[in-house]
């Protein structure tokens, strides 16, 4: 449509997409519309929204407020006033509106939305519980593997301690091979979830006008990818720890006397 500026056109109206389709209306076309006190009126349709809610899309419509109260014979006309915020967690508007202006009812989207609020809350918290769940099975993975090579090294750290390295030099090394496990592993796991969610946000997503989305919405916001690349590192520098003391604890002489 031509949007929200073609509501200045005398007898323009914007129809909600569930509207449209029940009175089977496109942009352009011309629909007779009744008013509560009786009035007719012809209006042009400039144009079909959707906000990907059932109950507005399907029984909404919109024109302009002033033309409205002349069809009315209402003035004012205004019930409530709707702000679309680029952050939509700034409640700084909120408390400057009941500050500023007596006798208003000021409520933030939240407040209006708590159902909403509250199926985000779970979903982070179930998100976030299913990632550290596989940190912690990455982690044992990287702890098994380096306690294994602690065991199948003993021979070769104590070759180092005898030729002058030291526990700390023994500690840096199995760390440093955790490191790179974990470097390798992390790196690796962002390319491939980079790909799946690439797969992903191309499935084509059929939603009924419920939700404003062609396909499977995904995110990409660099955060993510920085933040798996992090605790990748982090779990891998802890569960190499306890191994590289353990090698850094190898007595040299009961390994030698032991061949």
């Amino acid at each position: 449509g031509e949007g929200l500026e073609s509501l200045e056109k005398q007898n323009s109206v914007l129809l909600g997409v569930g509207v449209a389709k029940q009175l089977e209306a496109e942009p352009g076309d011309k629909i007779l519309v009744v008013l509560p006190n009786r009035k007719k009126i012809q209006l042009k349709v400039s144009g079909i929204f959707s906000f990907g809610i059932s109950i507005i899309d399907n029984y909404r419509a919109y024109m302009h407020i002033d033309r409205l109260e002349h069809l009315l014979s209402k003035n004012p006309l205004t019930t409530h006033i709707h702000v679309k915020l680029k952050d939509r967690n700034e409640l700084g508007l909120k408390k400057r509106l009941i500050t500023s202006i007596e006798k208003i009812r000021v409520t933030d989207w939240k407040e209006g939305n708590k159902t909403i609020v509250a199926g985000n809350r779970v979903r982070h918290v179930l998100t976030w519980t299913i990632s550290l769940a596989l940190l912690l099975v990455a982690g044992f993975g990287i702890f098994n593997i380096l306690n294994t090579t602690v065991v199948q090294k003993r021979k070769d750290i104590a070759v180092l301690k005898t030729a002058g390295y030291r526990a700390g030099d023994i500690t840096a090394i199995f760390s440093m091979q955790s490191l790179a496990i974990g470097l390798i592993g992390s790196v690796v796991g962002i390319f491939a979830g980079y790909l799946i969610s690439l797969t992903i946000a191309g499935i084509p997503l059929e939603t009924d006008d419920f939700i404003i989305a062609d396909t499977y919405p995904v995110s990409f916001d660099p955060l993510f990818y920085l933040t798996g690349l992090f605790f990748g590192l982090l779990t891998a520098l802890l569960s190499g720890y306890y191994p590289a003391k353990i090698a850094s604890k190898v007595d040299p002489v009961l390994i030698i006397r032991g061949l």
